[in-house]
């Protein structure tokens, strides 16, 4: 880096030359509830600090707008949650730039809004010097789905039986439904084979004459 006095570039710049000192930032973390990676706060300014400093940059949230709730979890219990919106402000002490970033973040203790801030920080160095993955582009693959083949419907014949059963047995025809395609349908919405399956189990439950 040139000595101060004589670096004219502004912060622009300098952002422009972190981010291609930086390069990509693999997800080399994982969720272990979700199953997906991602790139935690600690790996993403392990990597930018240095370059910002060699830089001359200086990051700092110049307004933060924090909105607190609470929810209820699926097991019954109580977790706070901080919506966080912050300006970041990226200086050179000559020039500046602000970039806005909303993170959210949840903890069933007093740390909703320091894990927020600290999201809110990661989100900003990812987006503002816009570091890539290093992971595989989603559109290098291309995958030809076969449409997905539709059941035959129940034919004319097989309706006419159902309706016929849904007339003199209505109970019996709901029992059977629930008993061998696990719902209510009309004869008109269930396949031939559901209705193949029907009409054995009803003729099946008819006493013998």
């Amino acid at each position: 880096m040139a000595d101060d006095t004589t670096d004219n570039r502004n912060i622009i710049q300098r952002i422009v030359a972190i981010k291609q000192a930086v390069g990509p930032v693999k997800k080399q973390e994982r969720n272990s509830q979700q199953g997906w990676n991602f790139r935690g706060v600690d790996a993403v300014v392990n990597a930018v600090e240095d370059h910002m400093s060699e830089n001359g940059v200086v990051i700092y949230p110049s307004k933060t707008v924090t909105q607190k709730t609470t929810m209820t979890t699926n097991k019954g219990s109580q977790v706070n949650v901080s919506l966080v919106t912050v300006d970041y402000t990226f200086t050179d002490g000559t020039s500046s730039i602000v970039a806005q970033v909303s993170a959210e973040s949840f903890d069933s203790g007093d740390k909703a809004t320091t894990k927020a801030m600290s999201v809110a920080y990661r989100i900003v160095l990812l987006q503002t010097l816009t570091l890539p993955t290093d992971d595989r582009d989603p559109d290098h693959d291309i995958y030809d789905a076969q449409p997905q083949q539709r059941p035959a419907p129940a034919t004319q014949e097989q309706i006419a039986s159902l309706a016929e059963w849904a007339q003199t047995d209505r109970d019996a025809l709901n029992i059977s439904m629930m008993r061998v395609i696990g719902r209510l349908a009309s004869p008109n919405d269930i396949s031939s084979k559901e209705a193949t399956l029907l009409l054995l189990d009803l003729k099946s439950e008819q006493p013998e004459g």
